[in-house]
């Protein structure tokens, strides 16, 4: 991810960084992109992400904050 951040366009607004087991849906990317336009505090955000049997949710979520 490292060598990905440094390789990233400057000017891009968002940088997706995903791993090589990922499965995507068709809409995945687009509703973390509206999902960050919504709100001008978020930074980062993730999709749910699921065990191996793919029905188990791992973690859907988190909340950050700058104190």
């Amino acid at each position: 991810m490292n060598l990905g951040w440094e390789a990233r366009n400057s000017e891009a607004k968002y940088v997706a960084f995903l791993n090589n087991d990922l499965i995507v849906e068709p809409s995945s990317l687009k509703d973390l992109v509206n999902y960050m336009e919504s709100d001008e505090k978020l930074a980062a955000a993730s999709g749910l992400i699921y065990f191996g049997d793919n029905k188990s949710i791992y973690t859907a979520s988190g909340y950050g904050t700058d104190y």
